[in-house]
């Protein structure tokens, strides 16, 4: 079976690029993650709710234009899994041991299927931030697992909403950047 076969839009091997672009997103998120949790800590230690459900969707900023800038078929969940090594090798603040493994790339490989699934760029873009935080969102409070059920399900309502808001800016950076890219006529 040939790649083309699959989708023209993926490849099932990585190239030097999307290598170079996991590392460098992975890298960006493990450094984005302390910095966007010490601005949320006033108000999510208060309320006692993760950071997803406040600005999840940034959190996957890193993921979303990872994906969109690469052709390789498993970008989002290779920088997931690198973010969590990162993470756990570094002792970096939200990193939950081993569970990271899990908790880190299982969104990533949401992303993927997503951007597999859906050929409107825009529409992957705002989905697959949305599900990315939910599947995110829900493994922390499950870790977590001292939620109701009725404050489970509107913390995740809510990081879904602010998280599909995100991804329209996700969308507009990925569009840029490969904007660039083509103007630098390199080829991904």
């Amino acid at each position: 079976m040939s790649e083309k076969a699959i989708t023209p839009a993926f490849r099932l091997k990585p190239t030097i690029y999307d290598l170079m672009v996991i590392g460098l997103m992975a890298a960006s998120a493990t450094a984005l993650k302390p910095i966007l949790a010490g601005l949320v800590h006033a108000l999510k230690a208060s309320l006692n709710i993760p950071g997803g459900a406040i600005i999840g969707g940034i959190y996957f900023l890193p993921l979303i234009v990872g994906k969109g800038v690469s052709r390789f078929g498993f970008t989002g969940f290779f920088i997931g899994l690198t973010q969590a090594i990162l993470m756990i090798t570094t002792g970096a603040y939200g990193a939950n041991g081993v569970l990271s493994l899990v908790s880190f790339s299982l969104p990533g490989l949401m992303i993927d299927v997503i951007y597999y699934t859906i050929k409107h760029e825009l529409w992957r873009a705002v989905i697959a931030t949305a599900l990315a935080n939910a599947t995110g969102l829900t493994l922390v409070m499950l870790l977590l697992g001292k939620y109701p059920l009725n404050l489970f399900f509107i913390l995740l309502g809510a990081g879904i909403l602010g998280s599909a808001f995100m991804g329209i800016f996700n969308y507009g950076i990925s569009k840029q950047i490969n904007r660039i890219l083509k103007e630098l006529h390199l080829k991904i």
